[in-house]
């Protein structure tokens, strides 16, 4: 049988393996049952979400076909093809030419792709901004460049691997500044590297776009 050929799979033959899939589907079955008890009882007309790729969105878009509801995929960021293929949504809201040149390269119909602009961005950009000098003022004391890392949350070997290569142009580029703005979700610790007079850890606070902004 199909399972005695998996017994010995590096992977999907492990206990581990099974206990996450077991866990998983259990989480999954719930979602697709809470949801779908949503759309019957609220009347749901019209369902929009950031993202196909992962649950609730995952679902909510597969819900939407099965009871014949316009799913909308308004993104808040760009990722990789997978975010748009297979393509169930009814329409994209983009924001601007690129990206729905972008995604008519990958097989979207343009009559699907709306461009609408992103709020985010734009709410972001709209708000008062600093000089470079006066945003950092305890790192810059002249115009100097900087680089910036925005962390994620990977796993904690990734996170120290790309630390390590920082560390190192740091001791080699003494002149360049070096801005570490974690994710609020990022559990590795970074302050093992700040003894190098180059590298800063940003307080939580810091505006993103203003890191963005001011980023060689």
């Amino acid at each position: 049988t199909r399972q005695k050929i998996y017994a010995k799979h590096p992977i999907f033959g492990t206990t581990r393996f099974r206990n996450w899939l077991f866990n998983k589907a259990i989480h999954a079955t719930k979602m697709i049952f809470l949801l779908d008890t949503l759309i019957r009882n609220e009347s749901i007309k019209l369902i929009i979400d950031q993202t196909e790729l992962v649950n609730p969105g995952n679902i909510l878009s597969l819900l939407a076909k099965k009871y014949n509801l316009p799913f909308v995929c308004a993104p808040q960021a760009l990722v990789t093809d997978f975010a748009v293929l297979p393509s169930r949504a009814s329409y994209y809201f983009v924001w601007g030419p690129h990206m729905r040149s972008w995604m008519k390269m990958r097989g979207i119909s343009p009559r699907k792709i709306k461009t609408t602009g992103n709020l985010r961005f734009h709410y972001n950009l709209a708000s008062n901004r600093t000089s470079k000098e006066s945003n950092f003022p305890s790192i810059l004391s002249k115009q100097t460049k900087i680089v910036s890392y925005l962390t994620q949350t990977y796993d904690q070997s990734v996170n120290k691997d790309v630390m390590g290569w920082i560390f190192t142009a740091a001791r080699k580029h003494p002149d360049i500044q070096f801005l570490i703005k974690t994710h609020p979700a990022d559990p590795f610790h970074y302050d093992a590297y700040m003894n190098v007079r180059n590298i800063h850890l940003l307080p939580k606070d810091t505006n993103l776009y203003d890191v963005l902004r001011y980023s060689d």
